[in-house]
């Protein structure tokens, strides 16, 4: 019976209901393979530079990235209508990076940090990118950290540098990696009157 049904429904003719149907979903498929190319081209770009974010959030400080990343923080990374949180963070994290070897290449040469012009450039130029990650992701706890440190370097006002510090603590209460600096940070620095 089962072989007869099968013979029966080969031989009928296309409803043009079901061709619609097909080029419907290959209508589909096409614009989801090409989101996903596009996407994936994007990606490709930053990947070296996710490689080196991991380093640097394992610890890396090498005062060379900042020669290497000099070109890659100077470009315009346009950033997508849709939030791609991979490349904003990475972005963020190396943006952090430099702004710190600058301001350790500042003291290196005897300069200080808050008069010297290129560290307070990359130190805005990190603050607009973790604002970035921040309209992408407003849970991340680890970027409102960062933006309360920057924040105090930049001699924002306390009460703004305060508040990106409890946006932290409310969104990552728990996280050891981002609480036990949040705390010492908390403690040294924003304590003293």
């Amino acid at each position: 019976m089962g072989t007869t049904l099968a013979i029966i429904t080969v031989g009928m003719p296309t409803n043009d209901i079901i061709v619609i149907h097909k080029l419907l979903f290959l209508t589909i498929w096409l614009l989801v393979l090409t989101i996903s190319a596009s996407t994936f081209a994007r990606n490709q770009q930053h990947a070296d530079y996710a490689y080196l974010a991991e380093d640097v959030r394992s610890g890396r400080f090498v005062f060379d990235d900042l020669g290497r990343l000099a070109p890659y923080m100077n470009t315009n990374h346009s950033l997508p209508e849709t939030c791609n949180y991979q490349t904003r963070k990475t972005v963020a994290v190396l943006a952090l990076y430099v702004s710190d070897l600058a301001a350790q290449n500042a003291k290196a040469n005897g300069r200080d940090e808050q008069g010297d012009l290129h560290v307070q450039q990359y130190r805005a130029q990190a603050m607009s990118r973790v604002k970035d990650v921040l309209t992408c992701a407003p849970l991340d706890g680890d970027m409102w950290f960062s933006l309360s440190i920057l924040s105090f370097i930049l001699n924002l006002e306390r009460p703004q540098t305060e508040a990106f510090l409890s946006w932290s603590d409310r969104t990552a209460p728990y996280e050891t990696w981002i609480k036990k600096p949040r705390d010492f940070f908390m403690h040294s620095y924003l304590n003293q009157k």
